[in-house]
């Protein structure tokens, strides 16, 4: 059964300000099974009003703090104590109320995220190719195919060896990408994680593709590498892109005093831009 704690008081310190975008603060009362959840919100409305000092705010974060949120949840959404206590009183009474909205919490799910281009190095994948059987199997595969269509295969520079690991050709670093994503696949699917969605961003959606049983080996292997080749012949000479961890403000200052051509491309969040341009002055950037 769930109780609330009335014994001792709720902590004197500053509590943070919860708020919704309206102004009311968020109260959550939880159970572990759904039968109790009316009687943890009757033994909170006992305990409000036996205290009324406490102010709604300090009660929403006492409750916050003084137990982990259960799976059956009533979230309350109040501006003083007495519209608290008549939504407390309703839930203790399972009955509908305009400031109540109730839910059960599922479990997480997991996804399997593959990104663009950008996330690549040279030599991404030689430690996982050397420790685990099933990434090498998988890349090996993805090469041996590779070879077959194409006469080429981006092993090296997955694996960091030789002239490959210095180059930023797109024809190179774009296939190499999907054989590193495709072998950190394999491996996790051999751990027994089994997503329950892949999402792809640019590039990353012919992995995907794969993965989800949309594509086969041999399809997404000519399309990421038709594609890169048509990046490479369409892509202008001397140009480039580079992510910068800085500010929208500290990135417009940068390029202002940069005297190369550069502009701002993207912006990803607040302290992950995309500038592009010059290629000499987006690396003395």
């Amino acid at each position: 059964m769930s109780s609330v704690n009335t014994a001792s008081h709720p902590p004197t310190r500053p509590e943070p300000q919860y708020l919704l975008p309206d102004g009311r603060v968020p109260v959550v009362v939880s159970a572990d099974a759904a039968e109790n959840i009316g009687r943890y919100a009757a033994a909170v409305a006992r305990y409000v009003r036996t205290h009324p000092d406490l102010d709604i705010q300090r009660i929403a974060a006492y409750l916050l703090d003084a137990r982990p949120v259960r799976r059956h949840r009533a979230l309350i959404a109040a501006t003083d104590r007495d519209q608290l206590l008549a939504a407390l009183d309703a839930v203790a009474a399972d009955k509908a109320h305009p400031d109540v909205v109730r839910g059960t919490a599922s479990s997480h799910r997991i996804a399997y995220v593959y990104p663009g281009q950008g996330s690549q190095r040279p030599g991404m994948g030689a430690v996982d190719y050397r420790h685990s059987s099933t990434y090498r199997a998988a890349v090996d595969e993805c090469h041996a195919e590779s070879l077959a269509l194409f006469g080429t295969s981006p092993l090296d520079y997955v694996l960091g060896r030789g002239d490959a690991a210095e180059t930023d050709d797109v024809r190179i670093v774009q296939p190499a990408l999907f054989m590193h994503m495709l072998g950190l696949t394999a491996m996790w699917d051999a751990a027994g994680v089994r997503p329950a969605m892949t999402v792809g961003h640019s590039q990353g959606e012919i992995a995907a593709a794969v993965r989800s049983g949309i594509a086969t080996l041999r399809e997404a292997l000519i399309v990421v590498t038709e594609r890169a080749r048509a990046v490479d012949e369409i892509a202008p000479r001397g140009y480039t892109m580079a992510v910068i961890g800085v500010d929208l403000d500290e990135a417009e200052r940068l390029l202002a005093r940069n005297s190369g051509w550069m502009e701002l491309s993207v912006v990803n969040s607040a302290h992950i831009l995309c500038v592009s341009g010059e290629r000499g002055a987006v690396l003395g950037l």
